[in-house]
């Protein structure tokens, strides 16, 4: 069973992964990246946020996901 920080973790991670994935689809679609344009373009804030949703990423791909696969 998981504690409630390793939910916590989850959700967030995944919420994360969310944002990624919708600044991919608005830098194809639109052309513009929604972080770089919150946080201004190439700022050090900017690529910080971007490792982090990479690692949620990952963290999902390992711990939310198969939660999911095992139903």
């Amino acid at each position: 069973m998981k504690s409630t920080t390793t939910k916590l973790i989850d959700k967030l991670a995944l919420i994360l992964a969310i944002i990624g994935a919708l600044n991919w689809g608005i830098l194809v679609v639109l052309n513009r990246e929604l972080i770089s344009g919150v946080l201004g373009l190439g700022s050090d804030i900017a690529n910080i946020v971007y490792v982090i949703i990479a690692i949620s990423g990952i963290w999902c791909l390992f711990s939310v996901l198969p939660k999911y696969l095992k139903k």
